[in-house]
């Protein structure tokens, strides 16, 4: 190859290269504002949760505090504190779940990043592998 023929191969390498990284950094970006979006559902999710603990534990306390011969008020209040709680529950295991499917994108965009970066060094694409 002479000098300008290598030289139209590097300016071509180099505006595909620089296309395509751009792109990427542009996905890692989405991805980041996919990864804040979840941040706040998180944030909500526990907001939701420490208010239906509190209102499950006030609901508790007023049925054991209510001693009256009436039993549907003492069962409605016990199935209130049952709900809240479960749906407590629902929510710290929903939180893991969410996180993990987020984090999974953002490391797939670096991984094919990195990948990007190695083809265009040359050098053979890494095994990158969905856990």
């Amino acid at each position: 190859m002479s000098i300008k023929q290598e030289w139209a191969h590097f300016k071509t390498i180099w505006g595909q290269g620089s296309d395509l990284i751009l792109l990427r950094l542009r996905m890692l970006r989405l991805d980041a504002n996919e990864q804040l979006a979840v941040i706040i559902k998180i944030f909500s999710a526990v907001v939701v949760m420490a208010v239906l603990s509190l209102i499950g534990l006030m609901a508790m306390l007023l049925g054991l505090n209510v001693v009256l011969p009436d039993i549907w008020k003492i069962r409605v209040f016990f199935s209130v504190a049952a709900l809240t709680l479960l749906i407590c529950f629902g929510l710290m295991l929903w939180i893991p779940i969410i996180w993990k499917h987020s984090s999974g994108q953002i490391s797939e965009t670096l991984g094919a990043l990195q990948n990007d970066i190695r083809a265009l060094r040359g050098e053979k694409p890494l095994n990158i592998s969905k856990d």
